[in-house]
């Protein structure tokens, strides 16, 4: 039995707003398991909100990220331990919203949560930048379109 679970930030399709098609909305999911026909599970934690309403957190339990047809890729960023997961929970709620402007809001606080749980020392690998991040991203929805994940 494995006993870390990987930890992923995908990207989800926000829509098209006035200036064209929003900046992708990410959400932080630690990968907890398979269901019965072996797709994979995660908690997917995520903000939701406006910069004018302010922003709150939220998340999910049991969500097949990448099934839904606003995903549109994600990227291993590192693992965690399975006892640190009430932990990763707790440190996350942790990580501000109220500062959050703009159409960016969701990648600054998923890469908020990323940091917060490297300097705790709960995530397990090297702390990328989020612009590196960002980059594979890119790759990961070029393979989407693709239809290579």
């Amino acid at each position: 039995m494995n006993n870390y679970c990987r930890v992923v930030v995908a990207q989800y399709h926000s829509g098209v707003g006035a200036h064209g098609v929003r900046p992708y909305q990410w959400h932080l999911c630690i990968e907890t398991g398979r269901d019965q026909r072996g797709l994979i599970e995660a908690t997917a934690f995520f903000i939701h909100g406006s910069p004018a309403a302010g922003f709150s957190q939220g998340y999910n339990v049991g969500v097949r990220y990448t099934t839904g047809n606003a995903y549109r890729g994600s990227v291993v960023i590192g693992e965690i331990p399975i006892e640190a997961l009430n932990r990763v929970g707790r440190l996350i709620e942790e990580v501000e919203t109220a500062h959050l402007r703009g159409a960016y809001a969701s990648q600054d606080w998923a890469y908020a949560a990323v940091r917060k749980l490297h300097g705790h020392g709960v995530l397990q690998n090297q702390l990328w930048s989020m612009e590196f991040i960002a980059k594979q991203l890119r790759h990961a929805e070029v393979a989407w379109e693709r239809g290579d994940a």
